[in-house]
């Protein structure tokens, strides 16, 4: 018989049905015995008949059942209960090793990582994820509907690699090589053929940082899109995206300079925001009835080589602050070859290093812009969670390798 979820048992009333899945509980009355299985979609609740031998079945066995469903009011869920014909064990676990949804809640998020498998067979544990599956299906279906394409680019690359942080270096058969940490200048190579493309990419940083918002393996969402005119414009996108997936989606995000967000934190100096300042700016945004911020327009020098330039001291690019973190990073890119090339020798880099992306802009590339969206980090704000390790399945960070 084909296997029914447990969501579905309630159109199926009258009829006989096969479920699958674990053994969360039983319950011994005076003259019946039930037995409560779950599954991905659902817990039913399942009478066990007196001939039906069940001592072989453990907390968190695998189990399949078949049986007559019918309506019962009294029923723990949905009004509806399996009348259990056969009992079947499909695989056992060792007595002992599972976690409960009490235990999951008085234990440290260290031990829930290190028995991380077991926390995927709790509600508590599965919620983020559930969360974060639907989360990234909205914003790629936004993508969808507007004329994006999904790519993907490589994970092992030579010299091209977006600047900043260290990176993972490695040995490609002989030939030096590192682990991307960003997957914006293959983007940027592919626009004048595809005009709007994106990437939900796995990203890797070398840092020792152990914060509650950094780990050295990440998710992010990535996009560039051709013909675009400022960075106003690309801030527009990526408030439209975030308002797709919100169920309050008609909000709009408030606005500053930089100059304006140094004024509000009373500092009269040029410098780059620390996470401080960022919460107080997101403290900010609360006050004037947001929990998103822009920044836009900060000084050049605080900017990465490829930042569209206004005038000789500022960079057409913006940084998005959520609850006082920063979640995404983008705005307006170099298009011209010449003035690529000159704001590569203003930041010292090695050309030769970067000559297949040149290439690109040699050949020429409309003007554009783009951004980064950090969905580790956005997901585990919007959950409420204290550590993005607990938006991460299995993280990676300087002081965890497993599971």
């Amino acid at each position: 018989m084909e296997r029914t979820l447990i969501r579905k048992i309630n159109e199926n009333i009258g009829r006989e049905v096969n479920i699958q899945g674990y053994t969360d509980s039983y319950l011994s009355l005076k003259n019946l015995r039930f037995l409560f299985l779950r599954d991905r979609s659902g817990t039913c609740q399942i009478v066990i008949p007196s001939t039906l031998e069940t001592r072989n079945l453990g907390r968190e066995d695998i189990a399949s059942v078949t049986g007559m469903v019918v309506h019962n009011v009294k029923s723990r869920y949905n009004d509806v209960e399996l009348v259990a014909r056969t009992i079947q064990l499909l695989s056992r676990g060792i007595r002992g090793t599972t976690i409960s949804e009490r235990n999951y809640s008085t234990m440290t998020l260290e031990q829930r990582l290190d028995r991380r498998a077991s926390t995927f067979r709790t509600a508590q544990g599965r919620k983020t994820f559930l969360f974060a599956s639907d989360f990234v299906y909205q914003l790629r279906k936004f993508l969808h509907d507007n004329d994006f394409i999904e790519v993907n680019t490589p994970k092992i690359v030579g010299a091209i690699n977006d600047g900043g942080s260290e990176v993972f270096r490695l040995d490609y058969f002989g030939k030096p090589a590192s682990l991307s940490q960003s997957p914006q200048l293959y983007l940027q190579m592919m626009l004048a053929g595809f005009e709007r493309v994106y990437e939900f990419s796995t990203c890797f940083r070398s840092e020792r940082n152990t914060t509650q918002r950094h780990v050295n393996e990440f998710q992010s969402l990535d996009l560039e899109i051709a013909f675009s005119t400022d960075s106003a414009e690309i801030m527009t996108h990526l408030e439209l995206m975030l308002q797709s997936t919100f169920e309050k989606g008609n909000f709009l995000i408030p606005r500053v300079s930089y100059g304006e967000a140094l004024r509000i934190l009373k500092k009269n100096y040029k410098y780059k925001l620390s996470g401080e300042d960022k919460r107080r700016l997101g403290s900010y945004a609360k006050e004037i009835g947001s929990e998103f911020l822009f920044v836009h327009t900060p000084p050049l020098q605080l900017s990465q080589f490829y930042a569209k330039p206004i005038g000789r001291e500022y960079a057409d690019t913006f940084k998005l602050l959520y609850k006082g973190v920063e979640v995404a990073a983008g705005g307006q890119r170099i298009e011209d070859y010449g003035e690529l090339v000159g704001a590569m020798d203003r930041n010292h880099m090695i050309k030769e290093n970067y000559k297949d992306y040149l290439e690109a802009f040699r050949l020429g590339i409309p003007p554009h812009g783009g951004f980064s969206l950090g969905i580790h980090r956005i997901v585990a704000l919007i959950q409420g969670l204290d550590n993005i390790r607990e938006a991460i399945p299995f993280p990676r960070d300087p002081k965890r390798l497993t599971p």
